[in-house]
């Protein structure tokens, strides 16, 4: 063999070689994690219910204090979804030197979503009541009548309470239970009964006795 086709042979393996070493497999490509806008609005189907238009109410009204996750005014929230403005108390904003227009912010903001909300509330018309008397914080009243009743049961939703279907109103809110009615002890009845028995027993037989002759 030529040195010259001996130098080429050796040419083409020492590129080949190389580049099927530099080249990274399909499957050790990562993806790029996508970001996700915290205070993006929700996405609303083609035909909203009464509780998809109560997540859009929340998004507008109740978000920025009760969190993108109902989690309440959390110190991750505030800085996860307002960054550098995380700080509600501060000079000129919520503290107690806010400006006219606005508001003094409370510390403490709960959540409401989860299975242990709303818990003071026996049914949804209680539930309504409240909003409509206290809510939002800095102007309660605010809202429409039909946006009342559409973050009721948006929040009944998230709680697990109302059926995506079902559109919540005066005639049917205390169907919907929030707190669920205590039940009574284990033979609790069976045996009160049992006792009344004995206690009726017992009478008629001091009766038949006194009425015999002695």
């Amino acid at each position: 063999m030529s040195i010259g086709l001996t130098l080429f042979f050796l040419l083409f393996f020492g590129v080949v070689s190389c580049s099927t070493q530099r080249l990274p497999s399909p499957s050790s490509q990562q993806e790029p994690t996508p970001t996700v806008d915290r205070l993006a609005p929700p996405v609303m189907p083609s035909k909203p219910s009464q509780a998809d238009q109560g997540a859009y109410v929340f998004y507008l009204v109740c978000m920025a204090c009760h969190g993108d996750r109902g989690q309440g005014l959390t110190d991750e929230w505030r800085e996860g979804g307002f960054g550098e403005d995380n700080n509600c108390w501060q000079s000129d904003c919520h503290g107690n030197n806010h400006p006219l227009e606005g508001f003094l912010l409370v510390k403490t903001v709960p959540p409401v979503f989860g299975s242990n909300t709303f818990v003071r509330f026996k049914n949804g018309q209680e539930l309504h009541d409240y909003l409509v008397k206290t809510m939002p914080w800095w102007k309660p009243g605010y809202l429409q009548a039909q946006e009342y009743w559409e973050i009721t049961a948006y929040l009944m939703r998230q709680r697990g309470i109302l059926p995506n279907a079902v559109e919540l109103n005066e005639g049917n809110a205390r169907v919907f239970l929030i707190r669920p009615v205590a039940a009574l002890p284990k033979d609790s009845r069976p045996m009160a009964l049992l006792f009344a028995g004995l206690l009726v027993l017992a009478a008629g037989v001091i009766i038949i006795h006194n009425k015999i002759p002695h």
